[in-house]
């Protein structure tokens, strides 16, 4: 049917997505990795996503997470912390992430229709020494969560608008 759409109308209709596909960042708060996480995946998923996090638990954002994506061009400063338990439906989401073993640990069983996946990332927020280090803590994960998110995203559709790496 596809082909036949292509040779009537010379629309390529192959590979299109709509915009269904959700994916949602658990991490033990909330506060650094998962809410880094969904300001990443918001700034290159491009129109095919919808991108959400939530922790084990709820905790206050953290600030330095935010100052750090924002030198990054990346906005994030409402966001407001969710517990997985406050999301209703984990089915309706394509992916999960467990985002460090605490969250890999307490996630919900999912759908069978949804893939799961455990990413082992340190958490910066709890990385202790002076400003220079920490910075470079903040850009390690940032650059790890950059890369593992564009990995998913092509693996799921294909395409990502591009951030660079760093610190900055």
């Amino acid at each position: 049917c596809e082909e036949v759409r292509y040779i009537a109308t010379g629309e390529d209709v192959r590979h299109s997505l709509s915009k269904d596909v959700r994916v949602l960042f658990v991490s033990s708060a909330d506060s650094c990795r998962s809410m880094m996480a969904e300001g990443i995946a918001k700034a290159i998923g491009g129109d095919h996503f919808d991108f959400f996090s939530a922790g084990v638990d709820a905790a206050a954002p953290d600030q330095r997470a935010v100052d750090f994506l924002s030198r990054k061009g990346i906005d994030i400063s409402d966001h407001k912390a969710t517990t997985v338990s406050e999301i209703e439906g984990l089915g309706r989401f394509k992916v999960l992430v467990a985002i460090g073993p605490e969250a890999a640990g307490a996630l919900p069983r999912a759908g069978y229709r949804t893939i799961v996946q455990e990413w082992d990332v340190a958490d910066p927020s709890r990385f202790e020494g002076d400003e220079e280090a920490r910075t470079h803590e903040y850009s390690v994960v940032f650059d790890e969560l950059l890369e593992r998110i564009t990995t998913l995203i092509r693996n799921l559709h294909g395409t990502t608008t591009s951030l660079e790496k760093g610190d900055q």
